[in-house]
């Protein structure tokens, strides 16, 4: 005798799929809330461990006032780590140099095969004043853009002005950074005057261009007033801020900061002021920003190195975070945080 198996009656076949639906949504709507655990990355432990796990990286800084690795400790620090960890690109957010200054860094960058090829600056108020007859002398500063043979790159797309440009770096594995540097000094006071409509416009339409997905990582940098510029954009361009953006930078102040605007606490990009690597605000720290992509986390890894320290040290929250390519913010807790 030949014994058929028994068919499942249509309702319990029914509540099968139903679960097996409800299994995959538990583990593919969130699939990064299994990465942290107790405030760290499941396998990360140590900064070797991110550096293992790490499709690429690179780097953000900002207000070395003119010093280069050559003349400042700090300077050198940074660049170590940076070359050692091999970071793609390096990306300034302003304030590069600085009249009656050393001012040696404009030379070290056009000497120097690493920071020629891979050093993304953005202009500000320290950059106008070095060029033009102050640090409100709106654009001056676009001659350093010139200076450190940007004008020669085929991945970069200007704004009429000449002092906002958005490129495109190639990475490994098929991703892309897209930078946006927008001009936006100290000076003039009037934010209207300093962070100009036409700079507004073209990261507008920069960002229309961009047809983000997992493999594009977005960031935009303007130095700003007080180190936080996103309250000068419009509601519509906010929201596409917002929605675009992996990583939003300005500086200034010359103190580290972690942002969280209302509505996006835990979501959006990660939005920060980059400190200062030369002369850090009182509280704050010598340091930079330096961003690892993890694929098999499905995000990228925020961690301001501070250069007083040994720069291979993961930080803790706020000086940490993980974002995922959804969106989702994470703290994360690896040192005791810098008080």
């Amino acid at each position: 005798m030949i014994l058929k198996p028994k068919k499942f009656s249509f309702q319990i076949r029914f509540y099968i799929v139903l679960a097996l639906v409800m299994v995959h949504l538990l583990f593919s709507l969130n699939p990064n809330d299994n990465s942290i655990h107790n405030g760290k990355l499941r396998n990360i432990e140590t900064y070797q461990d991110l550096e293992n796990q790490s499709v690429f990286n690179f780097s953000i800084f900002s207000d070395n006032h003119g010093n280069s690795p050559s003349s400042n400790i700090n300077m050198a620090k940074a660049n170590y780590h940076m070359r050692k960890t091999n970071d793609i690109c390096v990306l300034g957010v302003g304030d590069h140099m600085m009249k009656n200054g050393t001012n040696d860094f404009l030379y070290y960058v056009n000497n120097d095969s690493f920071w020629k090829e891979h050093f993304y600056p953005t202009i500000s108020d320290g950059e106008n004043i070095f060029y033009g007859a102050s640090q409100a002398d709106w654009g001056a500063g676009r001659l350093f853009i010139d200076g450190c043979g940007l004008k020669n790159r085929e991945n970069i797309t200007y704004s009429p002005e000449g002092a906002d440009y958005y490129a495109i770096i190639e990475a490994p594995q098929h991703y892309r950074i897209h930078f946006i540097s927008l001009h936006f000094p100290d000076e003039p006071e009037d934010t209207k005057v300093a962070f100009r409509e036409s700079s507004k416009n073209f990261l507008r339409e920069s960002l229309f261009k961009i047809n983000k997905t997992d493999h594009d990582i977005v960031v935009l940098a303007a130095h700003s007033h007080f180190g936080y510029w996103l309250n000068e954009l419009r509601p519509e361009l906010y929201r596409q801020v917002m929605t675009k953006a992996d990583i939003v930078v300005g500086a200034s102040t010359h103190y580290y900061e972690k942002f969280a605007p209302e509505g996006y606490e835990v979501n959006g990009p990660i939005i920060v002021n980059a400190g200062s690597l030369v002369s850090p605000r009182f509280g704050s720290h010598p340091g930079f920003v330096q961003v690892h992509l993890l694929e098999q986390h499905r995000g990228i890894f925020i961690n301001y190195v501070d250069v007083s320290k040994p720069t291979n040290t993961l930080g803790s929250s706020p000086f940490a975070h993980f974002r995922t390519f959804a969106g989702k913010i994470y703290d994360v807790y690896y040192q005791n945080p810098i008080l």
